[in-house]
């Protein structure tokens, strides 16, 4: 996972599934921008996102992530 800007690995406790669909994350970038991202994405996540290669998978996977914890 990435915190604070740098990737480490960390122990799961539970399974959860989620889907979010990637296209429909790269529409809400396209028309939201910068601050759609900074609605649900820490600061360190945030530097994770600048420098994705894949930012809006970035942004789905992270969605589906906490989507799925606080369920």
């Amino acid at each position: 996972i990435c915190v604070d800007g740098k990737m480490e690995e960390k122990q799961m406790r539970g399974i959860g599934v989620d889907l979010a669909s990637v296209g429909r994350f790269a529409r809400l970038s396209e028309r939201f921008g910068e601050r759609f991202a900074r609605r649900f994405l820490s600061a360190g996540e945030l530097e994770c996102l600048a420098v994705s290669a894949q930012p809006s998978a970035f942004l789905a996977s992270r969605w589906a992530a906490k989507e799925a914890l606080f369920k």
